[in-house]
This record gives structure tokens, sequence and C-alpha cells, in this order.
């Protein structure tokens, strides 16, 4: 589906956006590009989260190079401790 174009009331704004991918209440659409607060979801059966203007799956994790060290980090950090 595209983009319906009334992502105008969900999105966030630039300031709150910066670190959307540290925070586990924000993700990204990549169809609309706008960041969505938890309240704004629409969560489906199965447990993922859709974006309410395009009715596509949120985009939970950043694709860049430092975010995926950072969050494998974070993984080896967790089962050295358990």
């Amino acid at each position: 589906m595209a983009c319906s174009g009334i992502c105008g009331k969900f999105a966030l704004d630039g300031i709150v956006a910066r670190g959307w991918n540290q925070d586990p209440d924000l993700r990204r659409c990549s169809t609309c590009g706008i960041i969505i607060h938890r309240d704004n979801w629409i969560i489906r059966k199965d447990g993922r989260a859709i974006c309410p203007c395009c009715k596509l799956q949120l985009k939970t994790n950043s694709r860049t190079k430092k975010a995926r060290e950072r969050r494998q980090e974070q993984y080896w950090k967790k089962i050295e401790v358990a």
C-alpha cells in the first residue's frame, strides 16, 4: 500500500526523533518516512506494529553500521551475564 497522506498527525518533531532507534516507544515507517510513538501504532494479532497511515510494518532497528555494532555488543553482554 502507498502512503495515504495522513502522516502529519502521527509524526513527531525532529528534536524528539533524533534517538528514535534507542527508544522502544518510537518506531519508523519506511514508506511514509515518519517516526511514530507507541500510542499511534496499530498492533496486529501476531504482535507486529503497523503504520496507521500506510498499513505496513514499522521498522524497529536502524540499519547503519554503528547501530548494528551497538546491538551486537548489547547482545553479547547479555549472554556473558547469563
